[in-house]
Protein backbone atom coordinates (compact mmCIF):
# COMPACT_ATOMS: atom_id res chain seq x y z
CA UNK A 1 0.00 0.00 0.00
CA UNK A 2 3.23 2.68 0.73
CA UNK A 3 4.37 1.85 -2.54
CA UNK A 4 1.23 1.88 -4.22
CA UNK A 5 0.35 5.64 -2.64
CA UNK A 6 3.46 7.15 -2.79
CA UNK A 7 4.02 7.23 1.33
CA UNK A 8 5.81 5.90 4.41
CA UNK A 9 4.84 2.63 5.80
CA UNK A 10 4.34 4.45 8.79
CA UNK A 11 1.52 6.52 7.43
CA UNK A 12 -0.43 3.46 6.34
CA UNK A 13 0.44 1.83 9.72
CA UNK A 14 -1.36 4.70 11.20
CA UNK A 15 -3.91 4.40 9.07
CA UNK A 16 -4.60 0.85 10.05
CA UNK A 17 -4.54 1.63 13.62
CA UNK A 18 -6.94 4.44 13.15
CA UNK A 19 -9.20 2.52 11.52
CA UNK A 20 -9.34 -0.62 13.90
CA UNK A 21 -9.73 2.06 16.75
CA UNK A 22 -12.53 4.10 15.39
CA UNK A 23 -13.70 2.48 12.26
CA UNK A 24 -14.55 4.68 9.43
CA UNK A 25 -14.67 7.82 11.41
CA UNK A 26 -10.80 7.35 11.89
CA UNK A 27 -10.42 7.66 8.29
CA UNK A 28 -12.37 11.02 7.28
CA UNK A 29 -10.58 13.63 7.01
CA UNK A 30 -11.54 16.33 10.18
CA UNK A 31 -9.40 19.47 9.63
CA UNK A 32 -11.33 22.06 11.29
CA UNK A 33 -14.26 19.41 12.25
CA UNK A 34 -15.04 17.26 15.21
CA UNK A 35 -15.26 13.60 14.63
CA UNK A 36 -19.09 12.93 14.18
CA UNK A 37 -19.31 9.96 16.41
CA UNK A 38 -17.69 11.45 19.30
CA UNK A 39 -20.67 12.00 22.30
CA UNK A 40 -21.69 15.97 22.92
CA UNK A 41 -20.51 17.62 26.02
CA UNK A 42 -22.46 17.48 29.04
CA UNK A 43 -23.03 20.99 30.22
CA UNK A 44 -20.90 20.67 33.01
CA UNK A 45 -18.33 20.20 30.84
CA UNK A 46 -19.23 23.34 28.61
CA UNK A 47 -19.31 25.44 31.75
CA UNK A 48 -16.01 23.71 33.26
CA UNK A 49 -14.47 24.95 29.49
CA UNK A 50 -15.50 28.37 29.58
CA UNK A 51 -14.44 28.96 33.12
CA UNK A 52 -11.40 27.44 32.03
CA UNK A 53 -11.48 29.91 29.30
CA UNK A 54 -12.17 33.09 31.20
CA UNK A 55 -9.65 32.47 34.07
CA UNK A 56 -6.93 32.26 31.13
CA UNK A 57 -8.37 35.89 29.58
CA UNK A 58 -8.60 37.23 32.81
CA UNK A 59 -4.88 36.03 33.45
CA UNK A 60 -4.14 37.75 30.52
CA UNK A 61 -5.60 41.39 31.28
CA UNK A 62 -3.82 41.12 34.75
CA UNK A 63 -0.65 40.39 32.93
CA UNK A 64 -0.99 43.16 30.60
CA UNK A 65 -2.59 45.83 33.28
CA UNK A 66 0.52 44.88 35.33
CA UNK A 67 3.07 45.42 32.68
CA UNK A 68 1.88 48.76 31.62
CA UNK A 69 1.83 50.42 34.73
CA UNK A 70 5.46 48.76 35.64
CA UNK A 71 6.57 50.18 32.01
CA UNK A 72 5.68 53.82 32.35
CA UNK A 73 8.48 56.00 32.30
CA UNK A 74 9.97 58.57 34.88
CA UNK A 75 11.96 60.16 32.73
CA UNK A 76 15.35 59.67 34.41
CA UNK A 77 15.88 56.40 31.87
CA UNK A 78 16.33 58.59 28.94
CA UNK A 79 18.86 61.21 29.60
CA UNK A 80 21.49 58.82 30.66
CA UNK A 81 20.99 54.95 29.27
CA UNK A 82 21.84 54.55 25.65
CA UNK A 83 19.23 52.25 25.38
CA UNK A 84 15.92 53.22 23.85
CA UNK A 85 13.37 50.51 25.82
CA UNK A 86 15.14 50.30 29.25
CA UNK A 87 11.98 50.92 31.31
CA UNK A 88 9.91 47.90 28.90
CA UNK A 89 13.14 45.48 29.17
CA UNK A 90 12.83 45.84 32.91
CA UNK A 91 9.10 45.85 33.61
CA UNK A 92 9.76 42.39 31.61
CA UNK A 93 12.28 41.59 33.77
CA UNK A 94 10.86 42.21 37.26
CA UNK A 95 7.39 41.19 36.24
CA UNK A 96 8.62 37.73 34.92
CA UNK A 97 11.02 37.12 38.17
CA UNK A 98 7.89 38.13 40.83
CA UNK A 99 4.94 37.38 39.86
CA UNK A 100 6.04 34.43 37.01
CA UNK A 101 4.54 35.46 33.92
CA UNK A 102 5.83 33.80 31.07
CA UNK A 103 8.59 36.50 29.11
CA UNK A 104 7.53 35.66 25.67
CA UNK A 105 3.49 37.18 25.94
CA UNK A 106 5.14 39.63 28.03
CA UNK A 107 7.73 40.58 25.27
CA UNK A 108 4.58 40.23 23.07
CA UNK A 109 2.30 42.89 24.67
CA UNK A 110 5.46 45.59 24.79
CA UNK A 111 6.14 45.03 20.85
CA UNK A 112 9.49 43.64 22.13
CA UNK A 113 11.16 40.25 20.56
CA UNK A 114 12.35 38.19 22.84
CA UNK A 115 15.81 38.24 21.14
CA UNK A 116 15.94 41.79 21.96
CA UNK A 117 15.05 41.26 25.70
CA UNK A 118 18.04 38.54 26.11
CA UNK A 119 20.54 40.12 24.21
CA UNK A 120 19.66 43.71 26.85
CA UNK A 121 20.26 40.80 29.40
CA UNK A 122 23.05 39.67 28.71
CA UNK A 123 25.48 42.35 27.66
CA UNK A 124 27.05 44.42 30.55
CA UNK A 125 26.87 48.01 30.21
CA UNK A 126 28.35 50.17 27.97
CA UNK A 127 31.85 52.66 28.67
CA UNK A 128 29.39 55.30 27.90
CA UNK A 129 26.48 54.12 29.78
CA UNK A 130 28.90 53.32 32.91
CA UNK A 131 30.76 57.38 32.71
CA UNK A 132 27.09 58.79 32.36
CA UNK A 133 26.07 57.35 35.72
CA UNK A 134 29.58 57.88 37.30
CA UNK A 135 29.19 61.66 36.02
CA UNK A 136 25.55 62.00 37.17
CA UNK A 137 25.81 60.90 40.87
CA UNK A 138 28.81 63.07 40.98
CA UNK A 139 26.96 66.19 39.44
CA UNK A 140 24.19 65.02 42.25
CA UNK A 141 26.66 65.26 44.73
CA UNK A 142 27.86 68.52 44.03
CA UNK A 143 23.93 69.94 43.74
CA UNK A 144 23.07 68.53 47.18
CA UNK A 145 26.17 69.79 48.40
CA UNK A 146 25.77 73.69 46.66
CA UNK A 147 21.96 73.75 45.92
CA UNK A 148 22.49 77.80 44.86
CA UNK A 149 24.89 76.38 42.03
CA UNK A 150 24.08 76.68 38.52
CA UNK A 151 25.04 73.91 35.14
CA UNK A 152 27.64 76.41 34.30
CA UNK A 153 29.27 76.31 38.04
CA UNK A 154 28.84 72.95 38.36
CA UNK A 155 30.57 72.09 35.07
CA UNK A 156 33.48 74.27 36.28
CA UNK A 157 33.81 72.16 39.24
CA UNK A 158 33.66 68.69 37.24
CA UNK A 159 36.35 69.81 34.53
Amino acid sequence: MALKYDCSYQQVRNWVIRYEKMGQAGLEDRRGRRIASLPSRTPEEELRDKIAELERRNLDLQMENDLLKKSQRTGKEGSLSLIHRLAEYEAIQKLSSTKHYPIDRLCKYLNVTRSAYYRWGKYPKSNNELRNERLSTEIQRIHHQYPDMGYRRIRTVLY
